[in-house]
C-alpha cells in the first residue's frame, strides 16, 4: 500500500478557486484553488507544490486545440476533494496533463476527473511520475460520453497510476488508448485496474486499446481490465485490443481481463499475450473474452501464480478456466502455455482452437480444451487434461467436445487421470478425446491417450453420439484402462488406421450401425476390434497386424493385402479380389476353418477351386457355428485365383 502525505501547508485556509487564468508555481507551496480554461498552461516547478482543501484546479468551458496544458514536476494534491476536476457543460474540450518523473498528483477523492462530456477534443495524459487517489479514482474520465472524443494515456516506466479505494482508470467513450510501461493499481481494494463502465452506451466506444509494454504491470483485485456499459453491449461495432508483454494480474476473485459482457457480433476483440506477457488470476477465471474474440498467446496464461515460468496454485475444486469463453464462440492460437485450475478453455458453445508447436494447454483438474458446444482443435504441441488429486471430482479429458468435432493432431492429446463422479451422477473417466461425433485426423508421429480411453464418442453420459464419426490414424491411439477407441450408438463410423491402436479393454468397439474399418500398410491393432452391432466391414488395404476381430460381417483382402493375425478372425463374408501374392499370416495353431453352409450350393466351393497351401497347411470345410467366421491358426495360407464367397443364411 502506498500512503502520499498530503503537505501541512493544506490545513491553513485556502482562497476560493480564482477567475480562469495561466498559473506558474517555482517554489513553495499555493494553497489556492486554480482555474483554466481555453489555451491556459498551468506549471508546478519541481519542489514547489499546489495544496488544497478543495479542488486543485479547475478545468471550465471550452478549449479549442491545443487546449489546456498542464506541466508538473512538483505536487498537485487535495486533501478532501479532487486534483483536477471540470466545470460546464458539453464542448469541445482538449487538454494535456504532463505528469513528469518524480512528481505527484493526488487526491482525497478522484485524482484527475472529467464529469462533462468531450466532443471533438483529445485527452492526453503523459505520466512518468505518480497519479494517486485515496477513495476514488486515479483517473475517472466517465463523463465523457461523445464518440467523438479521443482519450491518450502513456504512463511510463516510472509512472504509477493508482487508486487505493476505487478504479485505478475508468476511461469514457470515443477512441481510447492507454499505453502502460509502469504500474497501473488497484490492488489494495475489491476494485478494478482498468474498468471501461460507464453510465453511456458501448456504441459510442469506437476504440479501447491497452498496451502493455515489457516492465509494465497491471494489477488489482477485482478484474484487473474490464469492459462493460449500460446499453450497446449487443451492438457495439467498436475495436477492442489488449496487447501484453507484460504482467496483467487478478489478486482476488477477479478475472485478469473481463470482456464478457462484449455481446455483439459485429464487435472486433483482439488479445495477444506476447512471449513475456503474463496473464494471471488468482481465484478466477484468466480471461473471458468476449464475443467473436481472437486470443493468440505467446505468453503464459494462468489461473494461479507464476513462478519461474511455472503455473500452479488456484484454489482445489474450483471451476476457474485459463481462458472461460462463457456462451461465447472465438479463436484461440497458442504457442505458449494456457494452463486452468480447471479447464484450459472452455465455451458454452463452439471453441475454434490451434496449438502450436511448443504450446501447452492443460486444465490441471479438467480438461484440456473443452466445449458444450461444436469445436475445432488443430494441435500441433501438447493438450492435456489432468486431475489434480486434491479435489473430490475431476474429469481430465485431453479434448473435450461435446457435440461435432474436427480434430487434427499433430502433436500429443491426453487425458491422465480422473475422479469422482460427473454432473450426470456416473465416474468420472478420462481420455484423450471425448466427442458427440465428428472428424479425427492423427497423422503420423501424434499420440492420443486416455487414463481410461483414447477416445470416446457417445452423447457425454455413454448414450449414443449426436453424428457419425470418421477417424483417420497414422500415429498412435491408446486407452490404457479401457478402449482405444470406442464409438457409442447406430451411427455408421469409418476407422482407417496405418498406426497403432491399443486398448486395455478393446483396441476398438464401432458400437452399433453400418461401420468400416480400413487397415493400411503399417497398421498395428492391439487388443481386440469388435465391429458391434449393424453390417460392419473389415477392409484390408495392405500389411496389416491384427489381434482378436469379431462382429464383423464382411472382410475384403484387397490385392495388397496381408493380414498377420494373433488371434481368432470372425467374420462373415469374404469379398474381393484374393489373387496371388495375398497371404494371411503368422496364425496361431495348425489348421484353417473357413465356415460355411453345406445345404447351399452356392457356398459348396472348396472342392470346385485351387487353393495352394504352403508349409502344410490344410483349407478345412466344416458345417457353420452359430459363431461365423475365419478362424486362422499358425499356418503361411497363399490363396491364388480371382474369387467371391459368400455365406448364405445360417441354417
Amino acid at each position: 500500500m502506498r500512503r502520499l502525505v498530503i503537505s501541512s501547508a493544506i490545513l491553513l485556509a485556502g482562497a476560493s478557486p480564482a477567475l480562469s487564468a495561466p498559473f506558474t508555481i517555482n517554489a513553495g507551496t499555493d494553497t489556492s484553488g486554480k482555474t483554466v480554461t481555453g489555451s491556459d498552461i498551468g506549471s508546478v516547478a519541481a519542489g514547489a507544490a499546489l495544496s488544497t482543501t478543495d479542488t486543485a484546479i479547475t478545468w471550465e468551458g471550452p478549449s479549442p486545440a491545443p487546449g489546456v496544458t498542464i506541466d508538473n514536476n512538483g505536487t498537485i494534491e487535495s486533501s478532501d476533494s479532487r486534483g483536477i476536476d471540470t466545470d460546464g457543460g458539453s464542448t469541445v474540450r482538449n487538454f494535456t496533463l504532463n505528469n513528469n518523473a518524480g512528481a505527484v498528483l493526488s487526491a482525497d477523492n478522484d485524482a484527475f476527473r472529467i464529469d462533462s462530456d468531450v466532443v471533438g477534443g483529445t485527452i492526453d495524459i503523459n505520466n512518468a511520475g505518480t497519479i494517486f487517489s485515496d477513495g476514488g479514482q486515479a483517473l475517472d474520465f466517465g463523463g465523457i460520453e461523445s464518440n467523438s472524443a479521443v482519450i491518450q494515456i502513456t504512463n511510463a516506466a516510472t509512472g504509477i497510476i493508482e487508486s487505493d479505494g476505487n478504479d485505478a482508470i475508468r476511461p469514457g467513450s470515443g477512441s481510447i488508448t492507454i499505453d502502460n510501461s509502469g504500474l497501473i493499481d488497484a490492488s489494495d481494494s475489491d476494485d478494478r485496474a482498468i474498468n471501461l463502465d460507464h453510465g453511456g452506451s458501448l456504441d459510442n466506444v469506437t476504440t479501447f486499446s491497452v498496451t502493455n509494454q515489457f516492465g509494465g504491470t497491471i494489477i488489482s483485485q477485482a478484474d484487473a481490465i474490464r469492459v462493460t456499459a449500460d446499453s450497446g453491449l449487443d451492438t457495439t461495432t467498436g475495436t477492442f485490443t489488449i496487447d501484453n508483454s507484460g504482467t496483467i494480474t487478478a489478486t482476488n476473485g477477479g478475472q485478469a481481463i473481463d470482456f464478457d459482457d462484449i455481446e455483439s457480433t459485429a464487435a472486433t476483440v483482439t488479445i495477444t499475450n506476447r512471449a513475456t506477457g503474463i496473464i494471471q488470476a488468482a481465484e478466477a477465471d484468466a480471461i473471458r473474452p468476449g464475443e467473436g474474440a481472437t486470443v493468440t498467446n505467446f505468453g503464459i496464461i494462468c489461473v494461479g501464480t507464476v513462478t519461474a515460468g511455472t503455473c500452479s496454485g488456484g484454489v482445489t475444486g474450483e471451476s476457474d478456466d485459463g481462458i472461460d469463453w462463457q456462451g461465447h464462440a472465438g479463436t484461440i492460437v497458442n504457442s505458449g502455455t494456457i494452463s486452468g485450475q480447471r479447464h484450459g478453455t472452455t465455451s458454452d458453445v463452439d471453441v475454434d482452437v490451434t496449438n502450436e508447436t511448443g504450446g501447452v494447454i492443460i486444465g490441471r483438474n479438467g480438461s484440456g480444451v473443452g466445449s458444450d458446444g461444436d469445436g475445432t482443435v488443430l494441435n500441433h504441441g501438447t493438450i492435456t487434461g489432468a486431475y489434480d488429486g486434491a479435489a473430490t471430482d475431476g474429469d481430465g479429458d485431453g479434448v473435450d467436445i461435446d457435440f461435432i468435432a474436427d480434430i487434427t493432431n499433430f502433436g500429443t492429446i491426453q487425458g491422465t487421470g480422473a475422479a469422482g463422479n460427473g454432473s450426470d451422477g456416473k465416474p468420472n473417466t478420462a481420455q484423450g478425446l471425448a466427442l458427440g461425433g465428428g472428424t479425427v485426423d492423427n497423422r503420423t508421429g501424434a499420440v492420443i491417450t486416455g487414463a481410461a480411453d483414447g477416445i470416446l464418442v457417445d452423447d457425454s453420459s455413454t448414450g449414443g453420439a449426436f453424428a457419425a464419426t470418421t477417424i483417420a490414424n497414422a500415429g498412435r491411439i491408446e486407452g490404457f484402462d479401457g478402449y482405444g477407441i470406442r464409438l457409442v450408438g447406430t451411427q455408421d463410423d469409418t476407422v482407417t488406421n496405418s498406426g497403432i491402436i491399443a486398448g486395455a479393454t478393446s483396441a476398438i468397439d464401432l458400437g452399433g450401425g453400418n461401420d468400416l474399418l480400413t487397415l493400411d500398410t503399417g497398421s498395428t491393432i492391439t487388443g481386440l476390434a469388435d465391429g458391434g452391432d449393424g453390417f460392419d466391414t473389415l477392409d484390408i488395404l495392405g500389411a496389416v497386424t491384427l489381434g482378436e476381430t469379431i462382429n464383423f460381417e464382411q472382410l475384403i483382402l484387397e490385392s495388397a493385402g496381408l493380414l498377420d493375425l494373433a488371434f481368432d478372425l470372425h467374420v462373415d463374408e469374404l469379398l474381393g479380389a484374393i489373387i496371388d501374392g495375398n497371404k494371411i499370416t503368422n496364425i496361431a495353431g495348425n489348421g484353417f476353418n473357413f465356415f460355411y453352409d453345406p445345404a447351399n450350393p452356392d457356398n459348396a466351393y472348396l472342392g470346385a477351386r485351387t487353393y495352394l497351401l504352403a508349409d502344410g497347411g490344410k483349407l478345412t470345410a466344416v458345417p457353420e457355428p452359430l459363431s461365423l467366421g475365419l478362424l486362422a491358426p499358425a499356418v503361411l495360407i497363399t490363396l491364388t485365383g480371382l474369387r467371391r464367397r459368400r455365406r448364405a443364411a445360417a441354417a
